[in-house]
């Protein structure tokens, strides 16, 4: 019988070094528990606010400007506001979400630097229990505050030149080439490609959603790992090392995951994969669960309060389940191949 680790006289059955490891990991998950905690507390404080109602702000449109029969919304960054009947201009902290109800501001691209003014509230809270939170979703964005613009927003700098402009102004090219090509059908193939679900007819998106096939619209890992093999098989042609490949295959993904405006379900294919690949780099073996684990910790660090949103939960939900479930159900439901008859004599 062994002794326990340190001057301890209680028995120790682990192997040698296991209670070391096992406390070093345990000081791990501690630094990175408290981390989450502090970065959720610290997006999900409200920053000090100006004297709420009539507002004229100025802002960088940051990200895609989504549209609808009804109106535009969108974000504005690096915000400077001046409340009504004040002549000082006070900079907000984070975002700002901005709503118009009419489409004459359709022109509006990321970058570009605008004044709009409009009445400003607080985001609500749910009144019932499990429904929408508009609050906590506008904080996943930064934002702690929603303004209802009296008018559309007037352009006072075109956009700079940005990676996130660029990926955006390819997405527009590839949409309106995939309308040359698909004609009527193009709607649903730039939802599946490259996530832009502003073109497809509501009645289409209702009769999938009440088909049970509306996540075809979404994009994907099935996406993701479509490119993945593609961008796999024409890389191994490349005469370049391993990781040379490896990193090669970084950017293409994560490329494609700017260009698709930077979804939770692509990132978590696009990180899981690179994190397969790494390992069989360098001679580990890979292993589901754990790649999984550090895409979800990779996101949880870029994006705090993403635990809270219905994507994450699905996404890495259903993954795990298909990873944990997927061997097991596959021995259940295994049909036994049919019986030869016997020879005829």
């Amino acid at each position: 019988m062994r002794r326990g680790c340190g001057s301890s006289p209680s028995p120790c059955w682990r192997p040698r070094g296991c209670c070391a490891a096992s406390s070093r990991y345990a000081g791990w998950r501690g630094a990175l528990f408290s981390l989450g905690l502090t970065l959720c507390a610290q997006a999900l404080h409200a920053p000090a606010l100006p004297p709420l109602g009539t507002w004229t702000v100025h802002g960088l449109v940051e990200g895609t400007v989504s549209r609808s029969e009804n109106g535009i919304w969108f974000f504005l960054t690096d915000v400077q506001v001046q409340p009504d009947g004040e002549e000082d201009w006070t900079p907000l902290e984070g975002t700002l979400y901005c709503y118009y109800s009419t489409q004459s501001a359709s022109d509006l691209v990321h970058g570009q630097q605008v004044s709009v003014q409009g009445r400003v509230y607080l985001p609500d809270s749910p009144r019932n229990p499990g429904a929408f939170d508009q609050r906590m979703w506008l904080a996943q964005y930064g934002a702690h505050v929603r303004m209802y613009a009296f008018r559309a927003p007037h352009v006072e700098a075109d956009a700079k030149r940005s990676l996130r402009g660029m990926a955006l102004q390819i997405n527009q090219a590839l949409g309106e080439r995939m309308d040359e090509q698909f004609g009527g059908a193009s709607s649903l193939v730039r939802a599946m490609l490259l996530g832009d679900q502003e073109q497809v007819p509501e009645v289409w998106t209702e009769w999938m959603r009440d088909s049970g096939i509306a996540h075809l619209l979404a994009v994907s890992g099935l996406q993701v790992g479509f490119w993945y093999v593609l961008l796999r098989a024409g890389l191994a042609r490349l005469p370049v090392s391993p990781r040379t490949r490896w990193v090669l295959l970084a950017l293409l993904l994560g490329g494609y995951a700017l260009l698709t405006g930077l979804k939770t379900s692509v990132l978590r294919a696009s990180l899981m994969l690179l994190f397969v690949q790494g390992g069989r780099v360098l001679g580990r073996r890979s292993d589901p669960v754990t790649s999984l684990s550090l895409a979800a910790l990779v996101l949880m660090l870029l994006r705090p309060l993403s635990p809270f949103s219905a994507g994450f939960q699905l996404s890495f939900c259903a993954v795990l389940g298909l990873v944990l479930l997927g061997r097991p159900m596959e021995r259940l439901v295994r049909v036994p191949p049919p019986s030869r008859p016997p020879a005829a004599r």
